[in-house]
């Protein structure tokens, strides 16, 4: 079981992996900040409840933030055409194709989520909020 401080600790390192992202001429598996605690070695690993609870957990930063709005950050930084183009392109042969694979898998993860929250906003619950 993670501490606060865990979590809040991981929700830093991403966010600085995020920001130097640009400047790596090479990127690897592990240098991938993948939205769930414990870093996945498979894209089969990456598992809907695994990036719900990264997404919507009370110490995820600006906590101001709808789930939605969590969502919609993430789904910019994995979405294919971004990703593909500012990440992909640096990933190394040997990993491109498990890279790939999983960021697919993240972005479909993070589409169902915003579909629950989407759907959950029009049958009036707040769990989604």
């Amino acid at each position: 079981m993670l501490s606060k401080e865990d979590v809040v600790q991981i929700y830093q390192q991403h966010e600085q992996l995020w920001s130097k992202m640009s400047a790596h001429s090479e990127v690897t598996w592990d240098l991938l900040p993948w939205p769930m605690y414990r870093k996945p070695n498979s894209a089969e690993e990456i598992t809907s409840g695994a990036v719900d609870a990264y997404i919507m957990s009370p110490h995820y930063p600006d906590q101001d933030k709808s789930t939605k709005d969590r969502v919609r950050q993430q789904l910019r930084r994995w979405h294919e055409d971004h990703f593909n183009q500012k990440v992909l392109s640096k990933v190394n042969e040997r990993d491109k194709e498990r890279v790939k694979a999983a960021a697919g898998t993240v972005t479909r993860n993070l589409n169902n989520l915003l579909e629950r929250a989407n759907e959950s906003k029009k049958a009036g619950s707040s769990v989604f909020a």
